[in-house]
């Protein structure tokens, strides 16, 4: 079941669709069952210097790592954190740390703050959206 909110970088999306989508596709995608979370992370190459592709919290390509611990979802490349994210009481989902730097494309959160290139987003709520933010590439 997909997740009703998604928390990236202290901005809420609402029954969206795709929080972000890079292109028509998705980049971040979560489903929810109790007290487990599942990710999917898909990162193209191009825009990136580096695809990274995670489904339902499995990737085939040997430098990505992913740990699913219950409720925590951590992906890894290089021993860097790309992406972990977490499953709350209620099915909320939340990003706690997002760096796709290391595969060439501009975008990160931490808990404060959502960057985009060098736009920083924070504070906002985005609800009933196809698609919260859509990067056109």
């Amino acid at each position: 079941m997909k997740p009703s909110r998604i928390e990236v970088g202290s901005n809420i999306f609402i029954d969206c669709g795709a929080a972000i989508a890079v292109g028509a596709v998705p980049l971040l995608d979560f489903a929810v069952e109790p007290g487990a979370l599942s990710v999917s992370l898909d990162v193209a190459c191009p825009p990136a210097r580096t695809a990274v592709r995670v489904r339902d919290n499995r990737s085939e390509d040997p430098s990505i790592a992913v740990r699913a611990q219950g409720a925590v979802v951590t992906i890894e490349r290089g021993g860097r954190v790309v992406l972990q994210a977490r499953l709350l009481e209620g099915g909320a989902v939340v990003v706690d740390e997002l760096d796709l730097s290391q595969v060439g494309l501009a975008i990160s959160a931490t808990s404060a703050e959502l960057r985009l290139g060098g736009a920083v987003l924070a504070g906002n709520t985005i609800s009933g959206a196809q698609v919260g933010i859509q990067l056109d590439v």
